[in-house]
């Protein structure tokens, strides 16, 4: 008997040592409080649910969080001016590569190197001195009203400002994307052509402009205005909101790739650079390598509507069923430098 109790209780023993030796489920998961994040700060022009999506895939993927300072571009510039010795922000995204051109003018960008980005974004998108990279792109549309207007009557920017259209054209009053239409056409064409271009579209305008493309869309939408300037991408949110009204606004407009003197169409990119004296450039790179990379650039490119630059990721089918183009093969960097004397052309005719 002495001789059982005793097996009974080494038995019991046993098992109580292997329970207390085995970790449980929950002591084998870390918590999500012990890993370690490092924090980036970003100054962007946009910041939209799918941009916080892909942050927080960043954070997964890198463990770095990513904090976000929303402003226009022009405003953007002046902090970093102010913050010049003490810099806050890590990288910036601009809505186009002639802001970015500025920053770099004036020293508030570093260069950086890549090979990730190198490969890709095509060497158009990128500057020729590796301070930013093109992360999106969209196009300067001719947009008329389907009813009185045929599209044979619009190829190019130029024909915007013939006389016939005196009064009936919808330009926005304070554009970026049309200060870099102008830069491109001031590469490619000269300062007398653009010169004479802008002041044709203004005259034309009659009286003022307007304070937003949605305007121009419902302006020509309703006969109000017969031909306008729309960037594709305006075109295509608008239309696609889900609002049945602007649908069926947009279904009264047709859009034109203008073509220049070699059947070539300009384009305008958003990008993004890395803030001077940035303590934390690499885990700022590293973003700008995961919003440039194949997996997720669609994703950042279409929550604007815009076309992607990576050459491997297909535009969005909304896109798509605009038409396709040939893109003129001018290097961004070489319009960015135009930006500031296409600004002072608009300015010349009272743009705003």
């Amino acid at each position: 008997m002495k001789l059982f109790y005793l097996l009974i209780l080494f038995v019991v023993s046993s098992l109580f040592s292997c329970e207390s030796s085995a970790p449980s489920q929950k002591e084998s998961k870390p918590s999500d409080q012990t890993q370690h994040y490092e924090t980036i700060n970003l100054y962007t022009y946009r910041y939209f649910t799918t941009d916080q999506e892909l942050f927080e895939r960043l954070g997964e993927q890198y463990h770095i969080k990513v904090e976000v300072f929303k402003a226009k571009g022009s405003d953007i510039l002046d902090r970093l001016e102010a913050e010049k010795e003490n810099p806050q922000a890590d990288l910036v995204i601009l809505e186009n590569v002639g802001l970015l051109e500025e920053a770099k003018e004036r020293g508030l960008l570093q260069a950086f190197a890549s090979g990730t980005t190198d490969e890709s974004v095509p060497v158009k998108y990128r500057d020729d001195e590796n301070y930013w990279i093109s992360l999106a792109k969209e196009v300067n549309c001719l947009a008329y009203n389907i009813e009185n207007v045929k599209p044979t009557e619009l190829l190019k920017i130029a024909d915007l400002a013939k006389p016939k259209w005196k009064g009936q054209l919808a330009l926005c009053n304070e554009d970026d994307r049309l200060n870099m239409l102008f830069a491109n056409i001031l590469l490619s064409e000269g300062e007398r052509k653009t010169k004479q271009l802008v002041n044709g579209l203004k005259k034309n305008t009659t009286d003022s402009l307007y304070n937003s493309e949605i305007n121009i869309i419902e302006a020509i939408a309703s006969g109000e205005k017969q031909v306008g300037l729309l960037s594709s991408s305006a075109f295509i949110k608008y239309k696609m909101d889900g609002n049945p009204e602007h649908f069926q606004n947009g279904e009264k407009i047709g859009l034109v790739f203008p073509m220049n003197n070699q059947g070539r169409t300009y384009v305008n990119t958003s990008g993004v650079g890395v803030v001077k004296n940035s303590k934390k450039w690499q885990m700022a790179l590293t973003l700008i390598e995961f919003l440039s990379s194949e997996q997720y650039q669609g994703q950042f490119a279409n929550a604007i509507r815009a076309y992607p630059v990576n050459p491997m990721v297909i535009p969005g089918d909304f896109l798509i069923s605009l038409g396709g183009f040939r893109e003129s093969d001018q290097k961004l960097s070489q319009v960015a430098k135009q930006y500031s004397k296409a600004e002072m052309l608009m300015d010349e005719v009272n743009w705003k």
